[in-house]
């Protein structure tokens, strides 16, 4: 590292604490949330200053992460609980990988966790553990989701590959 750059644990607190000031002057609402879930990159997001969950959230930290250098991927993860049977209704979450460091940042929380302490930021499974299914992870250079190995910009796409997870979890982890 030479004298001019900075630690990237200080450029990631940065690039949160930048977010942080824009996320909190955005506007919350599901109201249109059937248009707009996963249709927009993070430009779009951002001067919309319209945030529909934790997707939108995660698009737009994982462009401020990259406009700073900081490699950054999306990385999509679901309760643990529903993987192993103990929940019958999917539900999950979307975080913001940062492979040279090996950490996920939570875009609603903005926690920064190693892969074993990920947890629902909030709603009926808050503070319950979620696992990330490998391979979905995935970005391009406008924050779109790439699609792993199904469709999954759409909440059914979720469902779909959640249960796939759940599928090849179970097999794995017999009972």
């Amino acid at each position: 590292m030479t004298k001019t750059q900075r630690p990237p644990e200080v450029v990631t607190q940065d690039v949160i604490n930048k977010f942080k000031g824009w996320r909190d002057s955005a506007v919350y609402s599901t109201e249109h949330l059937n248009e707009l879930f996963r249709k927009r990159d993070a430009d779009e997001i951002k001067t919309s200053n319209l945030i529909t969950g934790c997707s939108d959230n995660a698009r737009v930290l994982q462009a401020e992460f990259e406009r700073n250098g900081v490699s950054a991927l999306l990385a999509k993860g679901v309760l643990e609980n529903y993987l192993n049977g103990k929940v019958e209704k999917p539900d999950g979450h979307i975080f913001v990988y940062l492979p040279d460091q090996n950490i996920f940042v939570d875009p609603v929380t903005l926690e920064i966790a190693r892969e074993e302490g990920l947890h629902m930021p909030g709603g009926q499974y808050k503070g319950e553990k979620v696992l990330i299914r490998k391979g979905l992870s995935g970005s391009t250079s406008n924050g779109a989701f790439k699609k792993f190995p199904s469709e999954i910009s759409t909440p059914k796409g979720d469902i779909e590959d959640w249960e796939q997870f759940k599928a090849e979890y179970q097999g794995k982890n017999p009972k």
